[in-house]
């Protein structure tokens, strides 16, 4: 056997009666060779070779697969009538197949330095997961394991406590110095974290350990980390997500019971008798301050105690992001308020409620709370794609025994490679494999995107949660679990959403300079201050409202430069935009998930549309119907409309009872014309249905009823098998069909012959051309990849008005993705339109993906961009959306910074010896305030967007209004562009354009 050519190994097991091969040759040639040498053999079963382990051994010394599994393997390995060692770290255990004896087993391993003893009973099937140990001999246990996690050296971390790009900069910074990881890659929004093990550089760790020590490096960080497996990956995801969102939710609750009386108070909505003042515990205060001390503290400790515990894990590993300045900015006006309370208090004065600011911390952690709940909401459905993807999978199938022809039910997870399966017709196909008995056609849809299915028979493959349309398949299984191609596709679309977006939230970078920066300038205001007035530098009529005290006077305006650079301008300046962009954008048929996808769609250099189900309508439509004699004479005769409802009528009787997409389209086709079974003389023309047949990869026919003869429809090979006359204008018809990318069916009838020709095909969008030639104006390069022929897929294209050098045809899952990644690398940004299961890892990969509303569900979780409507015209809606609403933020963020630029000087003071004005903490609140209150209103503004029409030459025609009202927020227009916008806004809302929202044209 091991002379035979492909053999690597091969080994005879005398009390099994069983020789085992490993290699890549047929089963004939070894067969052949067992009758050379004068024995019979034929190929075992898959029952008879499913072994129970001889001997099962407890190793507790056994730490990992990678040193001590492969040590273990190896050495029993050398026993001969081992056929095969699995490895069991978690559970410690080895299970031996052979002939072989424990006593033999154990001694080996005691040579090799590890203790073993026998399980009792543990001869039992390999356990879930396990690999067979005659299809596989070879499959590492441990490696299998991590490929669950991510992929065959990578593994995940779900990481909890993250809350700014800092933070995932400081994780991926510690876990890419770790020894034995390649590389590292953590998504703020997923919250987890991908870490490519360099299994090459490993010296004496396994990758198991390097596991370990990844997840207690992010836990010494300050963060919560637990590795996910495959099934994890949905089950924890969204366990993990609404723990989040319940937290955030009782903490929204909290801050808004509290922050909403608060307000009242400080608005002096409250009654009489809460302006008496009170003792208490020797204080005289009012009520009212009580009161607002009273509803802040819980605010400020308890619903803001996530940003204390945040920022303190930050600061004890030396960074510095958004939750620090929320609690420096909030506790330096909680304290000072508390300070004066208790001042006043003590000292007998008068303090009225605008003297103390605590309605600005609450007010503060409640949006920013609020903010969070949001956030958390969006982060839930990022792993509803990979449930759904896994929810293709079938429960159970049927495995056949190949020698008794018995069949079992079994789980899913108890089938094996090499097993012998029955898929039923209507069933969805359990595993990839290889057909050995029956024909059908499988829809493939879920796999290739493509709505034609394909005929599927002995020799060919097939791809499992693909659906077998009609006809039972005996199919051999080849792949099985997470081999399988659906598993692929579950692994490339959670790797392409880990995968960091090249531009990162710019809030969260400034922030983490900006934060630092602004508590230097405020310690350095502080010591300077408190130093020239000890010097005697600063003359006494300066102080004489802080009491003649330098330690209160530098104090305040230390306090005042904090208060006026809390960052609220910089954390509302994208979400408020976004917020309003995204409404808009669904209002005008565009779903838009999040801030990223607006940025990133802005400045996309190139896009990539998929053909079936984006430029196509992805259903088989009949778009002609032609007789020999109008494709002869090259016109249409009077006789010509009998002759086709003749033919439609023929081919409408014996498409009745087939089950197949294309008779569903000749069906439909039939009665959008009004062409029924019964002809002008009122004659039934149905065919029987016990004289029905179907060939498959032929056609169908059958005997009409009241005459008797036979009727067809199919290719030409069922025209050639039936002797039935084509003539050579209708096969040069066919043959421009077919070059075409359509699907022609012939129909004919006994002794008349052929009767017509029907051309069926994926349709072109009515609007697809018109948004082609709008994206390319607009400076998009634009390619097409599709799954389809390369002659199908180069008509659509020059139909649609796509270069024909920026066609990729034949391409699966992972050829869209390898795509994506070479034109990320030409072009930078790049787009992906796409609306099947096969669109949805290259979705995910792309720099921005676009599902089609009317896609699968896979593929609209993995898009960043829904179109809603179906329409692809609203794909350049959200361009030129994406683009307005990104200049609307880049205006915020200037003005965040202009606000500092003059704010933070004038709180420090800088211009007091000029105009012996000091910006005090209460107008250093109130400027604070109004700068959130401006970029709020600035973002409001989107509220008048209106959706350009998209004419027939690809031009856009844009509303008036919208030219004027985001180019930039009316404070910021000269007097007379603001004019002009109003009165833009007035006509526009006389023109019709009643909708606009009447706080649009207040604002």
């Amino acid at each position: 056997l091991r002379k035979v050519v492909g053999v690597e190994e091969a080994r005879v097991v005398y009390e099994l009666e069983l020789a085992c091969i490993w290699g890549t040759t047929d089963v004939a040639s070894l067969i052949d060779a067992v009758e050379c040498v004068g024995f019979d053999a034929e190929e075992g079963s898959c029952a008879a070779l499913q072994l129970m382990p001889a001997v099962v051994l407890r190793v507790p010394d056994m730490m990992c697969m990678k040193s001590c599994g492969t040590m273990i393997q190896t050495a029993l390995m050398q026993l001969a009538k081992t056929i095969e060692v699995q490895i069991d770290v978690p559970a410690k255990l080895v299970r031996i197949f052979g002939a072989v004896y424990p006593d033999e087993c154990i001694q080996v391993l005691d040579a090799v330095g590890f203790e073993a003893s026998q399980v009792q009973n543990g001869g039992q099937q390999p356990a879930k997961g396990e690999v067979d140990p005659l299809v596989d001999a070879h499959v590492d246990e441990e490696e299998q394991r991590m490929e669950e996690s991510a992929g065959e050296d990578s593994f995940v971390l779900e990481i909890r406590g993250m809350s700014c790009a800092s933070c995932t900069s400081k994780v991926e910074r510690a876990l890419r110095e770790l020894e034995g990881v390649r590389d590292a890659s953590v998504s703020l929004a997923l919250s987890r974290a991908v870490v490519y093990i360099d299994e090459a550089n490993l010296s004496t760790m396994a990758s198991g350990d390097v596991i370990i020590r990844a997840t207690e490096m992010v836990t010494d960080l300050g963060y919560e980390a637990e590795c996910l497996t495959n099934v994890d990956f949905a089950d924890m995801g969204s366990k993990a997500s609404a723990e989040d969102i319940a937290k955030t939710q009782r903490m929204l609750t909290i801050a808004v019971v509290c922050t909403l009386p608060l307000l009242l108070v400080h608005l002096d909505w409250y009654p009489p008798s809460m302006k008496r003042p009170m003792d208490i515990f020797g204080f005289h205060v009012h009520k009212q301050i009580v009161l607002l001390f009273l509803l802040a503290t819980p605010v400020q400790f308890i619903v803001g105690s996530r940003f204390y515990r945040n920022a303190w894990k930050n600061l004890q590993h030396g960074g510095m992001g958004m939750d620090l300045l929320v609690v420096v900015g909030t506790s330096l006006i909680y304290m000072y308020s508390t300070c004066l309370l208790v001042y006043a208090g003590c000292v007998g004065r008068d303090l009225a409620p605008h003297h103390v600011f605590f309605e600005a911390s609450a007010m503060l952690i409640t949006f920013i709370t609020l903010g969070k709940y949001l956030e958390a909401r969006a982060k839930a459905h990022t792993t509803k794609s990979i449930t759904s993807l896994l929810s293709f999978q079938p429960r159970s199938v049927f495995r056949v025994d190949p020698a008794t022809r018995e069949e079992t039910e079994i789980q899913i997870s108890d089938l094996k490679r090499g097993d012998l399966v029955r898929v039923p017709p209507g069933a969805r196909l359990p595993c990839d494999g290889v057909v050995e008995e029956g024909s059908s056609y499988v829809d493939e849809s879920a796999i290739t995107g493509e709505s034609m299915p394909e005929r599927k028979g002995k020799g060919l493959s097939v791809f499992g949660c693909t659906i077998n349309q009609h006809g039972t398949l005996f199919v051999r299984a080849t792949e099985v679990g997470s081999k399988s191609l659906i598993a692929q596709i579950v692994k490339l679309v959670s790797e392409a959403q880990m995968a960091k977006a090249p531009i990162q939230d710019f809030a969260d970078r400034a922030a983490g300079y900006f934060t630092p920066a602004i508590l230097f300038i405020a310690l350095l205001t502080f010591v300077v201050w408190f130093s020239l007035a000890l010097a005697g530098c600063v003359p006494k009529q300066w102080m004489e409202d802080d009491q003649d005290d330098p330690f209160l006077f530098s104090l305040l305006f230390a306090i005042s430069v904090v208060v006026i650079a809390c960052p609220c301008t910089l954390g509302l300046a994208t979400p408020t935009a976004v917020m309003v962009g995204t409404g808009v954008a669904a209002r005008n048929g565009v779903l838009i998930k999040g801030g990223d996808a607006l940025e990133l769609l802005s400045k996309a250099k190139a896009m990539i549309l998929d053909k079936t189900g984006t430029l196509t309508s992805g259903r088989p439509v009949v778009v002609e119907l032609a007789t020999p004699e109008e494709l002869m004479n090259g016109s249409e005769s009077p006789a010509t409309g009998v002759r086709k409802a003749r033919a439609l009528r023929t081919a409408l009787a014996v498409e009745r009872y087939s089950e197949h997409p294309l008779a569903h389209a000749v069906r439909v086709y039939a009665s959008s014309y009004g062409v029924g079974l019964v002809d002008e003389d009122g004659q039934n023309c149905g065919i029987g249905e016990d004289s029905f047949a179907a060939e498959p990869g032929f056609g169908v026919m059958g005997r009409r009823v009241h005459d008797g003869v036979a009727v067809c429809c199919g290719n030409e090979a069922l025209m050639d098998r039936y002797n039935i006359d084509v003539p050579d204008e209708v096969v040069q018809h066919l043959g421009k069909l077919r070059r075409s990318g359509m699907t022609s069916v012939c129909i004919a009838e006994e002794k008349a012959g052929l009767l017509g020709v029907i051309a069926i095909a994926d349709p072109v969008k009515a609007d697809a051309e018109r948004a082609v030639a709008a994206l390319r104006k607009a400076g998009v390069h634009l390619y097409m990849c599709t799954g389809d022929h390369e002659a199908v897929a180069i008509d659509v294209a020059e139909k649609v008005g796509i270069d024909a050098n920026n066609v990729f045809s034949g391409c699966l899952p992972p050829d869209k993705l390898q795509v994506i990644k070479n034109l990320q690398g030409t072009h930078g940004v790049v787009a992906m339109v796409g609306d099947g299961i096969n669109d949805a890892p290259p979705l995910a990969q792309a720099d921005v993906g676009v599902a089609i509303g009317a896609g699968t569900a896979v593929a609209i979780d993995a898009a960043s961009v829904i179109l809603i409507r179906d329409k692809l015209t609203d794909l350049v809606a959200a361009l030129h959306l994406s683009q307005t609403v990104y200049r609307r933020i880049q205006l915020n963020f200037a003005f965040a910074v202009f606000y500092n630029i003059i704010g933070v000087p004038l709180a420090c003071g800088l211009f007091y010896p000029l105009m012996r004005f000091r910006l005090p903490a209460a107008y250093a609140g109130l400027a604070m305030s109004m700068s959130s209150v401006l970029v709020v209103c600035s973002s409001l503004l989107l509220h008048s967007y209106q959706s350009p029409a998209v004419l027939p030459n690809g031009d856009l025609q844009v509303p008036g209004v919208v030219k004027y009202l985001l180019c930039a927020a009316g404070w910021l227009l000269p007097g007379k562009v603001a004019t002009e916008a109003m009165a833009q806004l007035s006509t526009a809302r006389r023109n019709g354009y009643s909708h606009l929202p009447t706080e649009a044209e207040e604002s």
